[in-house]
């Protein structure tokens, strides 16, 4: 193990052991039994993942006579909703078992949540470097068609073999890379939401995840050569999967920043929500959801975009606040424009609380106008030099093989724009989008969008 994943996993509040290396599936009855307690494992998995890993796990832990019941295997492609979760649960329950997930993202997540509520630890072991949600806490679980985060602990131990990730269906790599380059623009909300006073950035996180950021994503070609590369023989060298490598490394300690942190600050910012927008939207194309990372993909260029219109294109002074004070609107009028937009139930009750837990009161927004317009040069300075130009980053997702126009995903860009405008009001997470708004910039910036892809 490096020594940034020593420091990154004493940082962790649930992860207690993290592998990543060639052949390295042996090592999973080990992993096991620092935290069954006793327990026999219960391998969970679906066709495809138990085909790439779980028959070897399960080989593994039965050679080294750890206690072992039947495999839940998933006879239909799993998704991560309250009746899944039941029946995860009801089978580590009945077995008294601890969970071992195979798989990525959805199993990761099922496991997650029936564990915490089973009130036992759980290991995974990774199929695909296509999340950072494997080391982060809680788990998206839609229940009644409604998606939430439920709390949960994060895994106690995780086992990733370089050659199981490489195998992975592209796309799903893919994902994952557009998934940190996110981190990028998350890492520019961040500092817009330091500067102002909301949200201060915490230097060890920052030093975890966006300090090697760049090297991580460094090299888009390389990880679509890795992956795609004909020799199909298991690796002897880390180095020689150095992209992918790198790529899983940084998935992970950012969940291990988002344990750390117990938020999701350091992981994500404007562009999940746009994601977000079009999963409460139930968007699809050619007859399926787009992959998170893909969304995201979108999001992150669309939020590039935004704030170099909104920062590289504009200026706010002093003689900008009477004007952005005159077209704030009062929460009134905010509601109904909120109520104009989102249909009704539970989904808009939320959208109101966490719009409404951001709205400033008059006197407090002139004091946030009169710190930005004191501060919008340095500020605009530290952004120019975070982020990667929209150009250079469409390319680098061109080159991993992300979707780099919103018709990749079946959007088109009007509805990119439209999108920030609905993204603004869904979270109470201090974001470009925020400051746009309070600014009276939002539209202006939105506009931006129409034109950049």
């Amino acid at each position: 193990m490096n020594s940034r994943i020593d420091n990154a996993l004493s940082a962790a509040t649930d992860t207690q052991y993290f592998e990543l290396g060639t052949d390295i599936l042996g090592r999973a009855p080990d992993l096991f039994e620092h935290i069954s307690g006793d327990r026999p494992a219960l391998v969970v998995a679906d066709a495809n993942t138990f085909r790439a890993a779980g028959k070897f796990v399960l080989g593994h832990l039965s050679a080294a006579q750890v206690p072992c019941v039947e495999p839940y295997l998933f006879d239909v492609p799993p998704h991560a909703d309250d009746v899944m979760l039941a029946a995860v649960r009801h089978a580590i329950e009945q077995h008294d078992a601890i969970a071992v997930a195979v798989g990525s993202g959805t199993i990761n997540d099922l496991c997650k949540r029936a564990s915490h509520e089973a009130r036992r630890p759980y290991m995974v072991v990774a199929t695909a470097a296509s999340v950072d949600g494997y080391a982060s806490f809680g788990a998206p679980i839609s229940e009644r068609g409604f998606k939430k985060t439920l709390p949960c602990a994060a895994p106690r131990a995780i086992l990733a073999d370089m050659d199981v990730l490489r195998k992975a269906p592209y796309a799903m790599t893919a994902a994952g890379y557009a998934d940190l380059a996110a981190k990028v623009t998350g890492g520019a909300d961040w500092i817009i939401a330091d500067l102002l006073g909301v949200d201060p950035i915490k230097s060890a996180i920052w030093e975890m995840t966006q300090t090697p950021l760049r090297d991580w994503i460094a090299d888009p070609q390389g990880l679509y050569d890795e992956c795609h590369g004909e020799n199909s023989e298991l690796r002897t060298q880390n180095s020689e999967l150095r992209a992918l490598y790198g790529l899983f490394e940084g998935l992970t300690l950012t969940g291990f920043a988002m344990q750390a942190t117990q938020s999701s600050r350091p992981a994500s910012g404007a562009e999940h929500l746009f994601s977000h927008v079009w999963e409460m939207g139930r968007h699809t194309h050619d007859g399926e959801e787009p992959s998170h990372g893909f969304k995201v993909a979108i999001g992150t260029l669309a939020t590039t975009r935004f704030i170099e219109a909104l920062f590289f294109e504009h200026d706010f002074t002093y003689r900008d606040i009477d004007g952005a004070l005159a077209r704030y609107p009062s929460w009134d009028e905010r509601e109904t424009a909120i109520r104009a937009l989102f249909d009704g139930g539970e989904l808009l009750d939320r959208i109101l609380a966490e719009s409404k837990a951001k709205h400033l009161s008059r006197g407090d927004l002139h004091d946030r106008l009169d710190l930005l317009a004191k501060c919008w040069t340095p500020l605009r300075a530290k952004l120019r030099q975070h982020l990667i130009p929209f150009a250079r980053l469409r390319a680098m997702f061109a080159s991993a093989g992300c979707p780099t126009s919103p018709a990749d995903i079946g959007l088109a860009p009007q509805r990119v724009a439209a999108t920030a405008l609905a993204a603004q009001m869904i979270r109470s997470r201090y974001t470009c989008l925020d400051l746009a708004f309070e600014t009276g910039l939002l539209l202006p910036a939105a506009h931006s969008l129409m034109t950049a892809f």
